[in-house]
């Protein structure tokens, strides 16, 4: 700021000579080319040549030209000193800015050291910062965390409370419940009991209804075989015609008969001997003839005896009949058995059955 205060100076206008009076007019005709020739518009302008002048005598130009010539002298003089002390200025102000940057990179070189110092604190003081912050951070969910927890175990134990209010609710409606499932149970179980006991006696009783349609069916299919008829035979042949005869619906198998023929007061016993008579089979309404006769031969009492009717003194014919019908399982089973027991006299030739010994299973 001084260096341009002291150039702004230098280079004020000095105040110019009076100019003579005679020559008023002549310098109010050359105003312009004064100002047209000022040191300050054209610095390199020349000095007027005066030596012209000197040999030519003085005379108001030759005064008015060198009154020019020392203001432009005077003007450069201004403008050499100011030159000069732009350059003392300068070369101080290069001085001072050389010193300026050797001590600012000194300072910078320290404030660097400073600055890395302060750096490396700044980190650690960052580290421990962020360390902070985070231990602070982990302390505050901790916190909130705990605070939660606490919230949520308050709340847990007011719901606890009133699950365990509403639960002793429950428990004594499912004590009621209970006791009427119980109730309910156990009359569907008597109820179950009862079912079981009726679907027992009704099964029983279908399969008794069932076991008596299949007896029914069998009693009313089956061969029945018995004696239907006869005569005596004659005096000399002593025995019987007996014909015996499938009533049944179904055919008879297997057909034998077993007599003894005999005189008496009262009938015979069965037959013990196994002389059976074959006879086949016997087809529904089927009959099959007999020829039973005597296997011993009459003594002479026996035979006045039968021939007195007062004696009661018969001819006996005993026997049995064995044969199968179609709804037995196998030849192994019990054959059906028929006993008929039957007398006559000689008077008579239709023979009677006795009130014992008809029977059959």
């Amino acid at each position: 700021m001084l260096k341009y205060i002291t150039i702004a100076f230098l280079l004020l206008p000095l105040p110019s000579p009076e100019p003579r009076a005679g020559n008023s007019n002549y310098n109010q005709r050359n105003d312009a080319p004064q100002l047209a020739a000022s040191p300050l518009n054209s610095p390199n302008a020349q000095a007027p040549d005066t030596s012209t002048q000197t040999t030519s005598g003085k005379s108001p130009e030759s005064d008015r030209q060198a009154d020019i010539a020392k203001a432009a002298q005077a003007t450069n003089d201004r403008i050499a000193r100011a030159t000069l002390v732009i350059a003392i200025f300068g070369a101080l102000s290069f001085l001072a800015t050389c010193g300026y940057i050797v001590a600012a990179f000194l300072q910078w070189g320290r404030a660097r050291e400073q600055a890395k110092k302060a750096g490396e604190q700044v980190i650690k003081m960052q580290s421990t910062l962020e360390a902070i912050q985070n231990q602070g951070k982990t302390l505050r969910r901790q916190a909130i965390g705990t605070t939660s927890q606490a919230r949520f175990t308050r709340d847990a134990l007011v719901e606890t409370r009133k699950m365990a209010e509403k639960n002793a609710e429950v428990v004594d409606i499912m004590k009621k419940q209970l006791a009427h499932t119980e109730a309910i149970n156990n009359a569907q179980v008597n109820f179950a009991v009862i079912e079981g006991n009726i679907a027992e006696r009704s099964a029983r009783a279908t399969e008794a209804s069932v076991e008596v349609t299949r007896q029914n069916m069998i009693y009313a299919q089956r061969a029945y075989v018995n004696v239907v008829g006869g005569r005596m035979l004659g005096a000399n042949e002593d025995g019987f015609k007996i014909v015996i005869k499938n009533s049944g619906h179904t055919p008879a198998n297997n057909v034998q008969i077993n007599y003894v023929v005999d005189v008496g007061n009262l009938p015979p016993g069965l037959p013990s001997d196994s002389n059976w008579e074959a006879a086949g089979v016997i087809a529904p309404d089927g009959t099959y003839d007999i020829g039973a006769h005597a296997k011993r031969v009459f003594t002479s009492e026996e035979q006045n005896l039968r021939q007195r009717v007062e004696e009661k003194f018969y001819v006996w014919c005993v026997g049995v009949i064995s044969y199968n019908d179609i709804f037995q399982a196998s030849l192994t089973d019990e054959p059906r058995i028929t006993r008929f027991c039957v007398f006559g006299e000689w008077s008579n030739p239709l023979f009677r059955a006795w009130i014992l010994g008809n029977d059959a299973n």
